[in-house]
């Protein structure tokens, strides 16, 4: 079982909470249109949640979508910029604009 798979098994089939809504192959990863960011305070990985709603909103700013305002599943480190296509538009051979 690969890596996406595994996440979204756990708390379907494995135990553990849900922590993703995608399948292997629906997410925006995929196509290169998301990507996951962590605040770094002395050169580590902060757990600070107000750095990470700070990032956020930054990120809302330029345009972007954050997962910390997502509402089935709350991802703060989670970033994504569609271009107003979902992940079967993709599947189907849809494309952003170059």
């Amino acid at each position: 079982m690969g890596r996406v798979s595994r996440l979204y098994a756990q708390g379907r089939t494995l135990p553990s909470p849900v922590v993703s809504n995608a399948r292997a192959g629906d997410a925006y990863h995929n196509w290169g249109l998301a990507f996951d960011a962590a605040p770094f305070v002395n050169n580590q990985i902060s757990n600070d949640q107000r750095l990470y709603i700070l990032m956020g909103h930054l990120g809302e700013q330029v345009g972007l979508e954050w997962g910390g305002t997502f509402k089935a599943i709350v991802d703060f480190p989670h970033y994504q910029y569609t271009f107003g296509l979902t992940t079967e538009d993709l599947q189907n051979g849809r494309r952003p604009p170059r």
